[in-house]
């Protein structure tokens, strides 16, 4: 009895774990097809004043990304993609030693990005101002 007493209580506890874990996949990590790669931001932001020149940024299939200064080599922020709405994608930023874009005006570690991906340009932006890239 005790046995199937103990049998039971291990298999109510991998119930919950799967129960539990099977909650922490609702922010699915990833990104659109297309994004992953290596690309270089055009020299303004579209709001024709930040320079945008010296950002370079690699975003991998599972959602995670770096954007950093190439020029002075520079560590950059880093973080995940994830919930593709098709032309929003939500970012969860970590900030080492250099801030998010200022011409985006983002305060949190979170934020949601709209997107525009053609062929070999990817369009990011925030509070209405766009930043260009290529690969």
């Amino acid at each position: 009895m005790r046995r199937q007493t103990g049998l039971v209580i291990a298999l109510m506890g991998v119930i919950l774990m799967a129960l539990v874990l099977g909650g922490c996949g609702d922010a699915k990590a990833g990104v659109p097809e297309g994004f992953a790669g290596e690309w270089q931001c055009e020299d303004v932001a579209s709001d024709g004043e930040t320079d945008t020149s010296f950002y370079a940024m690699t975003i991998e299939e599972d959602g995670h990304f770096s954007m950093y200064d190439f020029a002075a080599g520079n560590p950059g922020i880093s973080g995940v993609m994830k919930n593709d709405t098709g032309s929003t994608i939500d970012c969860d930023f970590n900030m080492d030693d250099f801030d998010v874009p200022f011409c985006w005006k983002i305060d949190s570690e979170e934020a949601t990005l709209d997107y525009e991906l053609e062929g070999e340009t990817l369009r990011l932006g925030h509070n209405g101002v766009w930043m260009t890239f290529h690969r």
